[in-house]
């Protein structure tokens, strides 16, 4: 990805993301992924976190995806900062030992 003055600064790493084809093992078919996004604290609240997001879908994008899909580390505050991005949460699962939040994103529409 390249760097964006939203995404970093020189010598220093903002934050990540990373586009998978395969995430969660219980939904084989979803793919592709949007998967481990992190910002470090200092620049949390700051668009960061948004920036690599929209990074990200414009890849899938430029690759040739229509939707892709994420799940959440909590099913309580998580999922409301991806609906605020345009992500629809489509369902609530028990994975690996946590309720989650499995999200769509339509790049499309």
């Amino acid at each position: 990805m390249r760097c964006t003055r939203a995404t970093c600064r020189p010598c220093w790493l903002r934050g990540a993301v990373n586009l998978l084809a395969h995430e969660m093992t219980t939904h084989p078919t979803l793919s592709p992924w949007l998967a481990q996004l992190f910002v470090i604290a200092e620049e949390r609240g700051r668009g960061v976190g948004a920036a690599l997001v929209r990074a990200c879908l414009a890849r899938f994008a430029e690759l040739g995806f229509s939707r892709v899909h994420l799940y959440t580390a909590s099913a309580t505050t998580l999922p409301a900062y991806y609906k605020s991005l345009g992500w629809k949460t489509i369902e609530e699962t028990e994975y690996l030992g946590k309720m989650r939040a499995v999200m769509m994103f339509d790049i499309h529409g």
